[in-house]
């Protein structure tokens, strides 16, 4: 006897949840016409290698600018100021911004960092490497996947990831 009435309620719920979605994104109505914004491309990168190669190439095809993000750590500054060499000798033309974590976390300071990015569509391109055997995969860290989350929780940026397919030959 009580389970029609709950019924009821439920999928009145919905049909009002529905009904809010559907104006909100104003379905029914003509929005208007799309335009072209300027938007940048933020891609984090841990080290110089094929990955942040491709995170690049891509990312530079996807935006009108890119800008790369190293987190460093406080406790390894030598280690940042090499990357930053190492970055200036590979010359990427892409540039590199080096953002500090006291608490030896990625996410956050990738997050303030594309907060702080003001009137442009920010996408951030968070590359992954997929190895080819199966048990492999259990191996890598999740980086990439925490940076994701906190970005996407804390901005309205877009994330996107990308997966460099370990194993499998690529044509050039």
């Amino acid at each position: 006897m009580l389970v029609i009435p709950i019924f009821v309620l439920l999928f009145s719920g919905v049909r009002r949840a529905y009904g809010r979605i559907g104006r909100d994104i104003g379905v029914g109505t003509l929005p208007a016409r799309p335009r072209r914004t300027a938007s940048v491309v933020v891609v984090p990168v841990v080290a110089i290698t094929k990955l942040t190669a491709e995170c690049l190439s891509t990312a530079l095809s996807m935006g009108d600018r890119v800008v790369a993000v190293h987190v460093s750590f406080d406790d390894e500054q030598e280690k940042a100021r090499r990357f930053q060499a190492d970055w200036q000798e590979w010359r990427p033309e892409v540039p590199l911004v080096l953002l500090d974590s006291e608490h030896r976390l990625l996410g956050p300071p990738i997050a303030r960092y594309v907060k702080s990015l003001t009137g442009e569509h920010v996408v951030v391109l968070i590359g992954e490497i997929e190895p080819a055997a199966l048990w492999e995969r259990m191996l890598r860290n999740r980086r990439g996947a925490v940076v994701a989350r906190c970005v996407g929780r804390n901005t309205a940026a877009v994330v996107c990831r990308l997966r460099f397919r370990l194993g499998f030959s690529t044509v050039v």
